[in-house]
Protein backbone atom coordinates (compact mmCIF):
# COMPACT_ATOMS: atom_id res chain seq x y z
CA UNK A 1 0.00 0.00 0.00
CA UNK A 2 1.08 4.01 -0.15
CA UNK A 3 1.30 5.43 3.45
CA UNK A 4 0.54 9.08 2.92
CA UNK A 5 1.70 11.87 5.60
CA UNK A 6 1.57 15.19 6.31
CA UNK A 7 3.09 18.10 7.42
CA UNK A 8 1.89 21.74 7.70
CA UNK A 9 3.65 24.60 6.51
CA UNK A 10 4.30 27.77 9.02
CA UNK A 11 1.66 30.05 6.71
CA UNK A 12 -0.98 27.81 6.54
CA UNK A 13 0.21 25.63 3.15
CA UNK A 14 0.75 22.06 3.43
CA UNK A 15 3.46 19.47 2.28
CA UNK A 16 1.65 15.86 1.67
CA UNK A 17 4.22 13.05 1.07
CA UNK A 18 3.41 9.62 -0.90
CA UNK A 19 5.25 6.50 -0.07
CA UNK A 20 4.88 3.58 -2.03
CA UNK A 21 7.54 1.32 -0.11
CA UNK A 22 9.19 0.45 -3.60
CA UNK A 23 9.11 2.52 -6.54
CA UNK A 24 9.84 5.83 -4.92
CA UNK A 25 8.57 8.85 -3.25
CA UNK A 26 6.50 11.69 -4.73
CA UNK A 27 5.29 14.95 -2.20
CA UNK A 28 2.55 17.82 -3.08
CA UNK A 29 3.67 21.52 -1.81
CA UNK A 30 0.51 23.22 -1.04
CA UNK A 31 0.56 27.09 -0.40
CA UNK A 32 -3.04 29.01 -0.74
CA UNK A 33 -1.74 31.83 1.02
CA UNK A 34 -1.22 35.68 -0.10
CA UNK A 35 2.53 35.46 1.14
CA UNK A 36 5.63 32.65 -0.23
CA UNK A 37 6.66 29.75 1.94
CA UNK A 38 10.27 28.16 2.62
CA UNK A 39 10.15 24.82 3.51
CA UNK A 40 13.01 22.26 3.46
CA UNK A 41 13.37 19.32 1.41
CA UNK A 42 16.17 16.13 2.15
CA UNK A 43 17.77 14.72 -0.39
CA UNK A 44 17.46 15.70 -4.16
CA UNK A 45 13.94 15.74 -5.42
CA UNK A 46 12.69 16.07 -9.10
CA UNK A 47 10.29 19.02 -9.89
CA UNK A 48 7.78 17.70 -12.20
CA UNK A 49 4.36 20.52 -12.13
CA UNK A 50 4.69 23.72 -11.09
CA UNK A 51 2.42 27.27 -11.78
CA UNK A 52 3.70 27.26 -15.67
CA UNK A 53 4.30 23.75 -16.58
CA UNK A 54 3.27 20.04 -15.55
CA UNK A 55 4.32 16.83 -16.73
CA UNK A 56 6.54 13.64 -16.91
CA UNK A 57 10.13 16.05 -17.64
CA UNK A 58 11.71 16.96 -15.33
CA UNK A 59 11.91 21.12 -14.60
CA UNK A 60 14.43 21.28 -12.14
CA UNK A 61 16.47 19.83 -9.43
CA UNK A 62 15.85 20.53 -6.03
CA UNK A 63 17.54 20.45 -2.07
CA UNK A 64 17.44 21.96 1.03
CA UNK A 65 15.26 25.59 1.30
CA UNK A 66 12.98 25.85 -1.49
CA UNK A 67 10.72 28.26 -1.95
CA UNK A 68 7.18 28.23 -3.05
CA UNK A 69 5.35 31.10 -4.25
CA UNK A 70 2.35 32.26 -3.01
CA UNK A 71 -1.05 30.34 -4.48
CA UNK A 72 0.97 27.76 -6.22
CA UNK A 73 1.62 23.91 -5.47
CA UNK A 74 4.86 22.28 -6.71
CA UNK A 75 4.61 18.75 -7.63
CA UNK A 76 8.21 16.76 -6.53
CA UNK A 77 9.31 12.80 -7.33
CA UNK A 78 12.40 10.87 -6.20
Amino acid sequence: GVAVSFQDLPSGGMIVTFDDHKDGFAKVVINPTEKAETFQLTGEWKLVADGTQAGSETIRVDTGDVQIPARSVLVYVK
